[in-house]
């Protein structure tokens, strides 16, 4: 009962009217900070769509012949040539952790980051997908699932948007970790024939063991990984003292322990630790990394991260 009143309140808050007003003004910013170039607020790398004439230019020596404008050669005597621009998409999936650690804070604001990115994904005329990596997932016929992942189907334009942001409303963070096995999967699963974009991940990673050598899976199979690390303050800055008693979210045993400053002091260097290697990681296999607690704005949380992957100038 507690789950349904709570899922209740999270899709209206997802779904209404000042929620949609948020994301435009967000859109907005973006394209601000774009220079106004909609295609700034791209977040998959592009390829495909069609052909568009952009120019002639002179003709030069080893130039097809098939490219030669023979109408301007009948007109004024001079081989000129056309070049093209592609008109290309791009392509962006969306994964939010949806394990009990994610519970509370950690998971609203995931939740509102998924529907943000993919609705400026969408607004830019990209395709865009939203998925689960475990937790309690919602139903349908149009979701797909694998393992520990559950996705809709691409979609296209804004008009679609509304079916992103329903399944995100109906899901709940609970159940262990799967990252490592959802991101494998999800490498396995793509092909390098298929048009690269952008796979964003939000989690707090807590998992032990390799579970982002997927990432670099998917770099070399022409995706662009990114990763919104999302850490509560708590986590960030633990302010605790005394004894205390710690319960793991997701099911292991119980840790009775005495926090001294010496001891938050290590936390703390062992979390920079942590973080400086997610981050080198991430850059050498190409991939991006923003850390964020869980307190930002989501308009400032989003900015932010679009800026440092140069997504936006």
């Amino acid at each position: 009962m507690i789950w349904s009143r709570r899922r209740r309140r999270r899709r209206e808050a997802l779904l209404d009217e000042a929620f949609l007003r948020r994301l435009a003004r967000l859109r907005l910013a973006a394209l601000r900070a774009a220079g106004g170039r909609r295609e700034g607020l791209r977040l998959g790398a592009r390829s495909g769509g069609h052909i568009e004439f952009r120019e002639h230019r002179d003709y030069t020596r080893g130039d097809e012949l098939r490219a030669v404008d023979w109408n301007v050669y009948g007109r004024l005597d001079r081989l000129v040539v056309k070049t093209f621009v592609r008109e290309e998409e791009a392509v962006a999936t969306v994964l939010l952790d949806a394990s009990a650690s994610m519970a509370g804070e950690k998971f609203e604001l995931g939740l509102r980051l998924a529907a943000a990115l993919a609705y400026l994904a969408l607004g830019a005329g990209d395709r865009a997908r939203v998925g689960l990596i475990g937790g309690r997932v919602p139903g349908g016929e149009r979701v797909a699932r694998a393992g520990p992942l559950a996705r809709l189907p691409f979609l296209a334009g804004t008009g679609e948007f509304p079916r992103a942001l329903a399944f995100l409303a109906e899901a709940e963070a609970e159940g262990p970790t799967h990252l490592a096995g959802a991101l494998a999967l999800l490498a396995a699963e793509r092909s390098t024939r298929e048009a690269p974009g952008t796979v964003l991940v939000i989690s707090d990673l807590w998992e032990e063991g390799p579970f982002l050598e997927p990432l670099a899976v998917l770099a070399a199979r022409r995706a662009a990984p990114a990763v919104l690390h999302v850490l509560s303050p708590e986590e960030l800055s633990p302010a605790f003292a005394g004894p205390v008693r710690l319960l793991d979210a997701e099911g292991a045993p119980a840790q009775e322990l005495e926090l001294s400053a010496e001891s938050l002091a290590s936390y703390r260097e062992s979390l920079g630790a942590r973080v400086a290697r997610l981050r080198a990681f991430a850059a050498g296999h190409g991939a991006r990394y923003h850390l964020v607690g869980s307190d930002r704005p989501l308009e400032e949380t989003v900015l932010a991260y679009l800026r440092r992957g140069g997504l936006v100038a």
